[in-house]
């Protein structure tokens, strides 16, 4: 299986395609922001293969520029759009990248002033007004989920029609109707289309220690209200596939794309525990315990002893825990719904499972004082677990957090409208009191300082020596 592992050129990435191209979907940058300490951490982006798989599916021809991952310069990518001409263009950006998204757009525009552009992703999600009044670069948004939304505007534009204003999820300028538009039965997608994408370029997210890791998602959206978190409208309905569609794409993503490792990328795994544990139980059915591991995330409140052991069983490895802070006010104030005395019942249920696990404390959400830094900072060494982040809090545009900090409420005040600052670990926009982003800044690094990842823990020792046998 040696191909699944060789890195393509960029010739081949940008070679032509002389039958056509109806979209072309291009990612400014693809980077999670890493632990300090760790390689530069990129997985796959999991809604990118899908919205490219189910537009194939109806029939059109579609293409996938990483730039970031990829190595992709302006000037190629302008060269490839020139010699394709492709039907529609979409970019897709989060906040901190969406001004690099709009200068991509500008390039384009300059060049190929009639060409289609689009934005799509989380912050034109949240905020689809107020991106397109700001970015003139782009003709339309992209609200919501895009599988269904990209092939209905291309048939349109195949039928030689240009009204798309109609198109649930679709906002262009001028119109103030914001509808949002979400996939209902998200078992009918195909499969992501990987085949369309360098894999050698995503080493992964978690410390998998295999050739290949690849994301895979069980269920869509939320039940919870956390403050700082980017939720879209109707996402806090849970939206489950089959076990047996999971299983499926396990098994193509070994087959057919070398996969040893993946990641569940569902905000709370073990949300439906019946439907976890038909999960499980058909990974070890299949024999895919012995030829995968995999990791996921869950909440503390969430956490059960039996389904842990049963993970284990089934080749899980890892579970991130997402903490937030070391104070129970704080969780209360920022809809977190948790306690601290969950963190360290669920931190054990996985130790006892023989699951390691990870997880953060956000720094800077609203209450916060330089006390409950402390105790977030001490709570992080008493739970000893391999690995935990400190990120400063966000009011990412369109969160509960943004409302609360443009109210003054508990103090809080936002210094910055400047996206490319929109930063988890760096640089901060957004303080309280007495706590100014400098002081965060200090916090964060002495807490870093005192959690260094563990990487010696990251493994129970089976896997470890399974892990050098096969390797």
């Amino acid at each position: 299986m040696k191909h699944f592992y060789e890195m393509m050129t960029t010739e081949q990435i940008l070679k032509p395609m002389p039958e056509g191209l109806d979209f072309l979907m291009i990612s400014p940058g693809a980077a999670l922001y890493p632990d300090p300490g760790n390689s530069r951490l990129r997985s796959p982006a999991l809604s990118a293969g899908y919205i490219l798989s189910n537009t194939r599916k109806r029939g059109f021809t579609v293409k996938y520029i990483d730039m970031d991952a990829c190595l992709i310069p302006l000037g190629r990518l302008l060269d490839f759009i020139a010699k394709n001409r492709p039907g529609l263009i979409g970019i897709t950006a989060v906040t901190t990248m969406v001004k690099t998204a709009a200068a991509i757009a500008r390039s384009i525009k300059e060049q190929q002033p009639d060409m289609l552009i689009c934005l799509g992703g989380v912050h034109a999600t949240m905020v689809p007004g107020r991106t397109i009044d700001e970015f003139k670069e782009f003709d339309f948004i992209i609200r919501g989920e895009g599988e269904e939304v990209i092939p209905d505007i291309l048939s349109r534009l195949r039928e030689g029609r240009s009204d798309i204003e109609d198109i649930p999820g679709v906002m262009v300028r001028g119109c103030k109707k914001e509808s949002n538009r979400l996939v209902e039965n998200i078992e009918l997608l195909p499969m992501p289309a990987w085949d369309l994408f360098d894999l050698f370029r995503y080493p992964g997210v978690d410390l998998h220690r295999t050739r290949r890791e690849l994301p895979i998602i069980t269920a869509r959206g939320c039940p919870f209200d956390c403050c700082f978190c980017c939720r879209q409208p109707g996402m806090r309905k849970v939206r489950y596939r089959s076990a047996e569609s999971i299983i499926d794409e396990i098994a193509a993503g070994i087959t057919d794309f070398g996969a040893e490792a993946f990641i569940f990328t569902d905000e709370t795994f073990t949300l439906n525990k019946t439907f976890t544990t038909k999960v499980c139980e058909a990974i070890i059915t299949r024999g895919f315990n012995k030829k995968i591991r995999w990791s996921c995330s869950t909440r503390v409140d969430q956490a059960d002893p039996e389904i842990f052991k049963l993970m284990r069983s089934a080749g899980c490895y890892d579970v991130f825990f997402g903490f937030e802070s070391g104070d129970d006010r704080l969780l209360e104030i920022a809809g977190k719904r948790i306690t601290t005395a969950q963190m360290r019942t669920a931190v054990k249920y996985a130790k006892d499972a023989g699951l390691a696990s990870h997880g953060c404390f956000i720094l800077g959400l609203p209450g916060e004082t330089e006390e409950t830094i402390e105790k977030a900072r001490l709570l992080a060494a008493e739970l000893d677990i391999r690995g935990v982040s400190f990120p400063i809090a966000v009011p990412f545009p369109g969160t509960r957090l943004e409302t609360m900090a443009e109210r003054g409420e508990y103090g809080l005040r936002i210094f910055s409208k400047n996206w490319d600052d929109y930063g988890k670990q760096y640089p901060g926009i957004m303080e309280q009191g007495n706590l100014t982003v400098e002081k965060l800044l200090f916090y964060q690094q002495k807490s870093y300082l005192h959690h260094p990842v563990k990487w010696g823990y990251c493994w129970p020792e089976d896997e470890l020596d399974r892990s050098k046998k096969k390797n």
